[in-house]
């Protein structure tokens, strides 16, 4: 498992940490600070930098870092700036920092070391934070960028992100929601022993079909189409991309060739399928999700047709944020503890869709993948993805395996501007 703790859950790995230093802040402080002091020093510093310190003990960490990178040779200066209180580590880094490499302004340099927020920070920014963040400078960032709720990925409106940003011990589960810059994880041996969210980095593999298999050995898969032809293709070539080897679809339209079309729902169900998808295309048109006893997935028009029902974890549901907060009746607020109520109360697997995709449990755990990935804003990418996965549940894997690994092939394929379509985002898939 690879961690990603929100504010609290690293606020308690810290603390465990300083209480088995006997209460010691400052030698962690220093200890995390050396360290990202060597990672920095394994990229290729520039001639000047200026770390610009905050108040707290990301500042702190700034001024030990910039002591250590003066111990390596490097010209590197220090602005702390102007506050009413300061942390106490971060008052004992003061004392020791050298005072002829302290600056009181923001003076050219060739790198700029952000240190002056940490995870405590919220937004917006106030004026006297934002005065000192240099701007269109080249910029590396300790542990987390100035700008970012560490819980939610929100972003102050005048953010930008850095070049790099060197972690503390683990990415902190806001900033898989929007660009960091390049995430350099530094090791520091703070133990984080469980979070919520864990970093999306294993699945069960993608099955492969039987050589001498029977169709009904991978498949079929119905799909339910309504009035749009064109979603409705898109979930057959997602469905294809997994290998699946039986397409059955519920509609009146002509389909592909390698479809084959009920138009009676007794004679569609009739067909032994092993998944279902459904909502790409339906528009207005009425489908009954009670009592289906096979694993479905649900995306679009079809998230309007489950309110009061529950899925004993046989659901899969693909909301993106403006469909979540219909399905809430409410603003997201927080898009991680959102996908986690969507999941309770409905009791399926979760899939809140965008650049920073998150899935959520019935059992209130999640997975994110570690960086945004913006193929899911490319039109037909999420009927292209609910085909996968309904194919790789027909193929065998369980409804939240089936997601895990449709995410992070589809987190595989090459982002925009290579890809203008979402039938090539398929046609990757195929290739995995």
């Amino acid at each position: 498992m690879i961690p990603l703790p929100s504010a609290l859950e690293m606020k308690e790995a810290d603390a465990k940490e300083i209480r088995a230093l006997g209460g010691d802040e400052f030698s962690l402080m220093e200890r995390v600070s050396l360290a990202i002091s060597d990672a920095m020093a394994s990229e290729m510093i520039p001639s000047s930098v200026l770390v610009v310190c905050g108040p707290g003990n990301n500042g702190g960490d700034g001024l030990c870092v910039a002591r250590f990178l003066l111990e390596r040779g490097v010209s590197a200066k220090a602005l702390r700036i102007p506050s009413s209180h300061y942390s106490k580590s971060n008052e004992k880094a003061f004392q020791i920092f050298p005072k002829s490499h302290l600056v009181q302004t923001l003076i050219e340099a060739d790198l700029y070391i952000d240190a002056l927020l940490g995870a405590g920070q919220k937004l917006p920014l106030k004026e006297e934070i934002k005065k000192w963040i240099p701007k269109g400078k080249r910029v590396w960032s300790i542990d987390i960028p100035t700008g970012v709720d560490v819980d939610t990925g929100e972003v102050d409106k005048d953010y930008a992100p850095p070049e790099k940003t060197f972690v503390v011990q683990a990415i902190k589960r806001g900033m898989s929601q929007c660009d960091c810059g390049e995430l350099i994880v530094v090791e520091t041996g703070i133990k984080i022993e469980s979070t919520q969210f864990e970093v999306l980095s294993i699945a069960a593999a993608k099955p492969q079909r039987k050589e001498r298999g029977h169709k009904y050995d991978s498949g079929p898969v119905g799909i339910v189409a309504g009035t749009m032809k064109g979603a409705f293709n898109f979930v057959v070539d997602g469905v294809k991309a997994s290998g699946a080897s039986l397409i059955i679809g519920l509609g009146e339209f002509e389909a592909p060739d390698e479809v084959i079309m009920s138009h009676e729902i007794d004679q569609f169900f009739a067909k032994k399928l092993k998944s279902l998808v459904v909502g790409p295309g339906l528009g207005s048109k009425k489908f009954d999700l009670k009592n289906i006893d096979i694993p479905i997935v649900i995306d679009a028009d079809g998230l309007k047709q489950i309110e009061g029902l529950k899925f004993g974890k046989k659901a899969i549901l693909t909301p993106h944020r403006g469909e979540a907060k219909n399905l809430l009746g409410r603003d997201i607020k927080d898009p991680f503890m959102d996908t986690l109520e969507l999941a309770k109360e409905f009791q399926a697997y979760v899939l809140l869709k965008g650049p920073g995709s998150i899935i959520g449990t019935p059992e209130g755990r999640g997975f994110v993948l570690s960086k945004p990935n913006p193929n899911l804003s490319l039109g037909g990418s999420g009927d292209v993805l609910a085909g996968y996965i309904g194919g790789l549940i027909a193929l065998g894997l369980s409804p939240l395996e089936a997601l895990k690994r449709a995410l992070l092939d589809q987190s595989k394929v090459p982002t925009r501007p290579t890809l203008v379509s979402a039938s090539e985002i398929a046609e990757h898939l195929r290739e995995l």
